[in-house]
């Protein structure tokens, strides 16, 4: 998870080394949530992927200020808090606009990137339960420097887990769907990529939808990021998360979708993305939040399905 604003003023980062232990079991096949403490994952290439219900990880940033960089085609509560983006593509890379020198055949645009799957789970994955309360997934190969990453998956939207005390900020409570991270990283202020989260809070404020990000990747809470603003979740309904980081746009996206149509947007620049630097070291995911932290929790009871990570590189 992403280091606590709050946590981390006080008491510095936290390492977020998951618990790789624990028996194993299939994670391709379409029947049956993962429940036991780790499983095997197949991808588009030869290269291995695992997946591990970990104990452990990087805290939330927290912070409640909206940073703008998002739409909402649904939402409630007060508009002010939604800083529209104008933008509504859910993920690609745009190539350059120069025309280059025609006469050497340079255009002046990026090379074109090949997409590869990197880690495909079908049917139903995971439901985040008090026993069993974040999912830890390993992939990609150290050494390969992917442009751009994509994530896709289904939630079917649960119930919120009650109001978590917190001295600094006792009004809301974050509902981490996801965080991505950096692997092979000695230091836990290396890890952290970006994430999503369901945020509820305290009297009649709407709930949000909130993704995080960072401005640079150094040691200290102010190098973290969010963008916010209100989305009406409605438990029982499915919904399509759909994250995109890119290296070549500098900017980072999570969308949610309901029968194809964008219901909720948030964008964000990411000048400090090197993919060389940043994007080269493989990865891993968390789906929910163990242990809870003092504003974060799982989403105790949702339902993620059809989970794809696409990398796209020279």
């Amino acid at each position: 998870m992403r280091p606590s604003l709050s946590l981390l003023a006080t008491l510095g980062l936290v390492s977020a080394c998951a618990d790789t232990s624990g028996s194993s079991a299939s994670a391709t096949q379409a029947s049956g949530p993962i429940t036991s403490a780790s499983a095997s994952a197949s991808t588009g290439t030869a290269n291995s992927t695992n997946a591990t219900n970990a104990t452990g990880g990087d805290a939330s940033t927290g912070g409640d200020a909206s940073t703008g960089g998002s739409t909402d085609a649904s939402t409630s509560g007060d508009p002010s808090e939604t800083a529209a983006s104008g933008s509504t593509a859910a993920s690609g890379s745009t190539a350059g606009t120069s025309t280059g020198d025609a006469s050497t055949g340079d255009t002046g645009e990026p090379p074109p990137l090949v997409e590869e799957l990197l880690l495909d789970l079908p049917g139903e994955v995971f439901i985040p339960s008090v026993e069993a309360p974040m999912l830890h997934l390993d992939f990609g190969d150290k050494g390969i420097a992917y442009h751009r990453l994509r994530l896709d998956v289904d939630l079917v939207v649960g119930g919120w887990q009650p109001e978590i005390p917190d001295e600094g900020t006792p009004d809301r409570t974050e509902h981490i769907l996801f965080g991505l991270f950096r692997a092979n990283q000695s230091k836990s202020d290396q890890r952290y990529l970006m994430g999503a989260a369901a945020v509820t809070f305290a009297g009649n404020k709407a709930p949000h939808f909130r993704m995080f990000g960072r401005k640079e990747i150094a040691a200290g809470y102010m190098s973290y990021t969010q963008w916010s603003g209100t989305y009406a979740w409605q438990e029982g309904s499915e919904v399509h998360l759909g994250c995109t980081l890119d290296g070549d746009l500098h900017e980072q996206r999570c969308a949610l979708s309901i029968a194809g149509e964008v219901v909720a947007e948030r964008v964000g620049e990411v000048a400090y993305l090197d993919p060389d630097a940043h994007l080269a070291s493989a990865f891993y995911l968390e789906l929910g939040r163990d242990p809870p932290g003092d504003i974060e929790t799982a989403p105790i009871g949702w339902i993620y399905r059809d989970l794809k990570v696409i990398g796209a590189r020279p």
